[in-house]
């Protein structure tokens, strides 16, 4: 498994942004099995599975499409970039597992700190 720390990103519905992504961990795995034959005591083939692909992000606020997208279960157009780069970028379809709200605090000026998951797929690299 891999993972790439400190990305940037976008979740969009309809080309409009509905929330700005900070701090993004995107980790991608193959679910692979090594195949023995019966009575084989080396590995003789490797048995290829589905590709995953999962993420969590902090959200920067934009507006309450966001929320309403999570509980309708539409999925959103994600793009993950570098910090201040344009490529290369990880693009793909997104659907949001989950999420979590802290930092509620009357005099704060940053109220709120939302962490979501996600997974995504077709994906699309530069």
């Amino acid at each position: 498994m891999s993972a790439m720390e400190g990305m940037m990103g976008s979740f969009s519905l309809g080309g409009s942004a509905v929330a700005l992504m900070t701090g993004i961990s995107f980790e991608w795995n193959k679910s692979v099995t090594e195949m023995a034959y019966l009575g084989d005591t080396t590995v003789k083939d490797v048995m290829q599975g589905v590709k995953k692909y999962k993420g969590t992000a902090n959200k920067a606020y934009v507006d309450n499409t966001y929320l309403k997208v999570f509980m309708a279960g539409t999925e959103l157009v994600g793009t993950i970039l570098p910090r201040g780069g344009t490529t290369p970028y990880i693009a793909g379809t997104i659907v949001i597992t989950g999420g979590r709200l802290s930092g509620i605090e009357k005099d704060s000026e940053a109220p709120v700190i939302e962490d979501a998951s996600f997974v995504m797929y077709n994906i699309t690299v530069s």
